[in-house]
């Protein structure tokens, strides 16, 4: 069962603050600093998921834009049944990690993983 609890907005300073530019997902540090989310590169055509991280150098890989009010991803070379699907997975040795869905939405999800769109 899930209880109920209190929304909760937390203060705008430590608040993450993200915005696209040029085609870069870009998340502003308190202080000033940006970083970029970057996008692994895809080895075969039997890889359905790409790992995402961020780092102080814009992402060469893809690019990201928004399709209304969701997040998409995309690349040339790779076409994708929805280019807004991303998974959410949880490895026990490395813990959450958010990952490019290069597959169908809410088909053959992978184990560990929930699909999810950012709005």
């Amino acid at each position: 069962s899930v209880a109920s609890y209190d929304a909760i907005l937390g203060d705008y300073t430590t608040a993450a603050q993200f915005k696209i530019v040029s085609g870069q997902l870009q998340h502003y540090l308190p202080g000033g600093s940006v970083l970029y989310m970057q996008v692994e590169s895809r080895t075969d055509s039997s890889v359905m998921k790409l790992k995402t991280s961020f780092a102080s150098t814009p992402n060469r890989y893809g690019t990201f834009a928004w399709s209304d009010d969701a997040l998409t991803w995309t690349v040339s070379g790779i076409t994708r049944p929805n280019n807004a699907a991303w998974l959410a997975c949880t490895d026990e040795a490395a813990g959450p990690d958010l990952y490019i869905n290069l597959g169908n939405y809410i088909y053959q999800t992978p184990a560990g993983c929930a699909d999810q769109t950012i709005h």
